[in-house]
């Protein structure tokens, strides 16, 4: 029986090969990266400040990273002018500010300013502030995640702090500083082309690989540093490169999980995941099963999976030596998109279906819109080649029956309704990455903060120790 661990990289690897872009990993390890202090910081600084209600998002946004940024908290002291921004959200307000406890004081600031409570901001105490945050992350620099970095680059040239030649020279540079990163094809041929286009010769023409037409091109732009530089092919090499950056972590992530999309091949993890290895050992010992829990049938009694596929093969071996055209059976139920594997007789097969001649097969029933003439909202779906076993039926189930069924209804659904809760968010076509649970989200990456620093400082203090030993 799979453990809950290998269960969840199966899940997550599985919709990631068939979705990419547009998998829940993918999506979510996106938004960990974009929501990253210094990259948040270019948003708000781009906002118009003389609009008072930009003024109240950005008091806001400084606020919560000075209560939930662990490197701003934990340098919390060096922001003189933090209490400059606290007193003048409660001089704009109808409240009293706390005495003493800092906690509190940006708490309430918080709500005054989140239920428009605080008549305004003054645009030189947030920018005072704003700095001082921003000169805290400049000592983490050197740790900055390369997609983080790149994506700060991009808005300060949109912001004309960067000319696009000095961007393009530092998007090229990076890319032939780092042996595992690369370009697509359309971007060297909009790179080459670019590059003829400034020189007015035919340099360019005569180079064929990626790394000469760049090194080049970076040549070229130190010369000329004024030339102008369109901005499709600054956005679109930008957004090339983040895409690749977020697929090689993808990638590393799974594989270091020991997933490799086959399920008889998923080999040990390579790296310690201690809250998953707790979770599965807890489940083990109390007889949870997370994820047959969204299926009904999942697992016997005993809650043994192995022992319910193996009782699914036995039935429907026995109903095909019986010649039992007639039986439609319901194995397992997804409780989520309402897809389910089913033995389904000869009598239900789809009209003109001869692929198979058995009398049973594995198959599935799942939602997929509807038909205006008779209402109909299910289809029967049986694959062109017969399903081995039960458990070959719920891996189909799981990589691709599942998938298509929610998509379906994205389809069909439209538009998700202003302030949807979380849970049905999935069923609708606007069900973004906008939208991955925020809170439950920020709450999970502020733990792992705080798990990173007290690793920091056991490490730190280990290192102490060997010093004042040795």
């Amino acid at each position: 029986m799979a453990s809950i661990k290998e269960d969840f990289y199966r899940l997550i690897g599985n919709d990631y090969y068939e979705r990419q872009e547009k998998s829940f990993v993918y999506m979510y390890l996106k938004k960990e990266k974009e929501s990253h202090f210094r990259i948040q910081l270019r948003y708000y600084t781009d906002l118009l400040i003389d609009v008072r209600e930009n003024r109240i998002r950005f008091a806001a946004f400084l606020l919560e990273s000075a209560d939930k940024d662990v490197l701003i908290q934990k340098n919390i002291r060096k922001l003189t002018r933090l209490n400059d921004l606290l007193e003048a959200v409660f001089a704009g307000s109808d409240a009293e500010m706390p005495d003493e406890n800092l906690r509190e004081q940006i708490a309430l600031a918080l709500k005054l300013l989140r239920h428009n409570r605080v008549e305004d901001v003054g645009a030189a105490v947030i920018d005072a502030l704003a700095g001082e945050m921003e000169t805290i992350y400049d000592y983490d620099k050197e740790r900055l995640d390369v997609y983080i970095e790149i994506t700060e680059k991009f808005l300060i040239y949109k912001q004309g702090g960067l000319a696009g030649a000095e961007y393009l020279t530092y998007l090229i540079e990076l890319v032939l500083s780092k042996s595992k990163m690369s370009i697509g094809k359309k971007i060297k041929k909009d790179l080459a082309d670019y590059g003829a286009a400034i020189c007015g010769d035919d340099t360019f023409d005569r180079l064929v690989s990626e790394k000469a037409i760049m090194s080049e091109l970076a040549n070229v732009l130190r010369a000329k540093k004024n030339v102008v530089v369109p901005y499709d092919i600054l956005y679109d090499m930008t957004e090339d490169l983040k895409d690749k950056i977020l697929k090689r972590d993808v990638a590393t992530l799974l594989y270091d999980a020991g997933y490799s999309g086959d399920a008889e091949k998923n080999s040990r993890t390579r790296k310690k995941d201690r809250s998953m290895d707790m979770l599965d050992a807890y489940c083990r010992k109390n007889g949870i099963s997370l994820f047959a829990a969204e299926r009904g049938n999942a697992a016997s009694d005993a809650g043994d999976e192995d022992e319910y596929y193996k009782s699914c093969d036995k039935l429907i071996e026995m109903l095909n030596a019986e010649k039992r055209n007639d039986v439609f059976l319901p194995l397992m139920v997804d409780n989520v998109s309402g897809a389910s594997v089913c033995i389904i007789g000869k009598d239900y097969y789809p009209r003109n279906f001869t692929t198979i001649n058995k009398s049973c097969v594995y198959g599935y029933v799942r939602y997929n819109g509807v038909d205006r003439d008779t209402s109909m909202a299910c289809e029967i779906d049986i694959q062109k080649y017969d399903m081995p076993s039960m458990q070959e039926a719920v891996l189909w189930l799981d990589k691709y029956v599942i998938a298509d069924t929610i998509e379906a209804y994205q389809d069909y659904n439209g538009d998700m309704p202003e302030g949807c809760p979380v849970m049905f968010r999935s069923f609708f076509s606007k069900a973004a990455e906008d939208e991955i649970c925020d809170d439950e989200y920020a709450d999970t990456k502020q733990e792992l903060d705080a798990e990173y620093e007290i690793y920091k400082e056991k490490v730190e203090r280990v290192k102490n120790s060997r010093k004042s030993n040795g």
